[in-house]
């Protein structure tokens, strides 16, 4: 009786390890949508509108304020900077969207674009 049970058993278990790596080979894999230069993105979401912008080390540093488009695509963006009352312009080249997370990276620190000339 002790075989036939350890038998049902590693049979059970070993169609359910064959079932589970069938499921899993057959599951499409995750998509994944790598940051982007802005000026890349054609048909951006109205959500990016208001995206928060981060510095290199993933700190949020401001929110986008205005996108300008050219030709249905990103030209250039204004960006309030957190804890002051200056907005910068930044060519949407020189930045990097996430749509998952609707976040701009700037590549540069809130002190590097609060030096640069004021809208």
């Amino acid at each position: 009786m002790r075989k036939i049970l350890v038998g049902l058993f590693s049979v059970s278990l070993t169609m359910g390890l064959t079932v589970g790596v069938a499921e899993a080979a057959t599951d499409p894999a995750p998509s994944v949508v790598a940051p982007v230069p802005l000026s890349q993105v054609r048909d951006l979401p109205d959500r990016a509108a208001n995206a928060r912008v981060t510095d290199p080390d993933g700190k949020v540093i401001g929110s986008v304020q205005k996108v300008d488009l050219q030709d249905g695509r990103p030209r250039r963006l204004d960006v309030a900077l957190l804890g002051s009352e200056n907005t910068v312009t930044l060519d949407a080249s020189t930045v990097r969207y996430d749509m998952n997370s609707n976040v701009v990276s700037a590549g540069q620190t809130a002190d590097q674009l609060a030096a640069r000339p004021k809208n």
